[in-house]
């Protein structure tokens, strides 16, 4: 038996990422083949300030470490261009909501973005609550639960509902989720949608959840006034691993 399987075995029983969370790669900025094609790059549409056009705040996968954005830029947004004409412009909705931004290579590292809305490229996945998608209907949705989703989308929308993102992050950025990760992908520095998809979560206990959540958010508050926050990151760690025991 492999490890992948050994580790399958172990944890059968839990729910997975993807049971609570709709799994997306980020938008491909380059101009469509069939409709733009060479019309503009993604250099000509991201600008390091504000202004009328470029005025949603974007992010890739090089400016997110754990638990914080290092760099913000601007997308150009509702323009003839972008996002109609890109390559693979998702759907809108998809950046609307809370969700969990996550790199795609080399060792995991997630950011929670409750509230600020960032466009974000394919060096990315994001996660986002099924329960935030409610009333939400499109064929990415679709394809996606009919290709990957062993609960139907009402189950799941009912499931996210018991969840907190905070608790979702400090799993997704703790050691065991590291170990987990390279469990899967068994020595690639790729991370596939697959991967982040089928994380296994232990089951949403209320005093589990306040516990890591009370940590998470001290440590976003230490992230942003640059103070050191590794005992809780030991304490998270702890806490983390006992759920999967």
């Amino acid at each position: 038996m492999t490890e992948e399987e050994r580790t399958g075995n172990r944890f059968a029983n839990m729910n997975i990422l993807g049971d609570f969370c709709y799994i997306s790669v980020g938008m491909v900025v380059n101009a469509n083949e069939k409709n733009a094609q060479g019309a503009f790059k993604k250099e000509d549409l991201i600008s390091d300030s504000y202004d009328a056009i470029h005025c949603r705040k974007y992010i890739e996968a090089k400016d997110i470490d754990k638990f914080q954005v290092k760099r913000v830029r601007y997308l150009e947004w509702n323009t003839e261009r972008c996002p109609d004409k890109l390559r693979r412009p998702t759907f809108r909705e998809l950046y609307d909501c809370p969700k969990l931004l996550i790199n795609r290579l080399g060792v995991l590292k997630v950011y929670l973005d409750m509230d600020t809305h960032f466009l974000h490229s394919d060096s990315m996945f994001c996660a986002v609550l099924w329960k935030d998608l409610k009333g939400v209907y499109n064929k990415s949705l679709s394809s996606s639960i009919k290709k990957f989703c062993k609960h139907n989308r009402a189950v799941m929308e009912s499931l996210s509902e018991k969840v907190d993102l905070y608790y979702l992050l400090g799993i997704l950025n703790s050691s065991m989720a590291d170990q987990l990760l390279a469990d899967q992908r068994g020595g690639d520095y790729h991370i596939y949608p697959e991967h982040i998809r089928n994380l296994p979560i232990p089951a949403p206990q209320r005093e589990a959840q306040n516990a890591i959540g009370v940590i998470v958010k001290e440590i976003l508050h230490r992230r942003e006034e640059n103070i050191d926050y590794s005992e809780l990151e030991e304490q998270l760690n702890g806490l983390v691993t006992a759920l999967y025991q």
